[in-house]
């Protein structure tokens, strides 16, 4: 719980159990994966920062280093409605550049940012669109929806 001068912080961890028998969509290994969240409200902004750790399994005849992974990211309020939304993220390369043929569900280096506005248009209904800008010079449109069920 966010204090005084203190952020909200909360460790989580995630367990990748291996199910993909092909090298195109999966290692074939197990990954355990460790997260340091923190959050804090700075008068409208409400502030969120991720720091991760991946022990990714190592799948024969490829080299893979372990993942470090971070995610900054934050809403202001529009109104009483509506909110912005900015998010950057990234993380380290596993095995090689940002593609990897041998097996390309192992992570290449990356980075995004991510732009955003999001709208309550009912009690039950949340509508958003963002767009986001990678390092391989992608333009992402990403259109979204909560539909919440009371």
């Amino acid at each position: 719980m966010e204090s005084a001068g203190r952020p909200a912080i909360a460790v989580a961890g995630e367990v990748k159990l291996a199910t993909a028998e092909s090298r195109l969509i999966g290692t074939d290994k197990t990954d355990f994966t460790g997260y340091l969240i923190a959050s804090r409200r700075f008068g409208a902004l409400d502030l969120h920062a991720n720091l991760g750790y991946a022990v990714l399994g190592k799948p024969a005849g490829i080299s893979v280093s372990n993942l470090v992974d971070f995610a900054l990211g934050g809403t202001v309020p529009v109104g009483t409605r509506a909110i912005v939304f900015a998010e950057i993220l990234g993380n380290t390369a596993t095995a090689g550049g940002p593609e990897n043929s041998a097996a390309p569900e192992i992570a290449g280096g990356e980075l995004s940012g991510t732009i955003g506005f999001g709208r309550e248009v009912s009690r039950n209904l949340f509508l958003s669109l963002a767009a986001t800008y990678d390092n391989t010079h992608a333009v992402m449109l990403r259109p979204g929806f909560t539909l919440r069920l009371h």
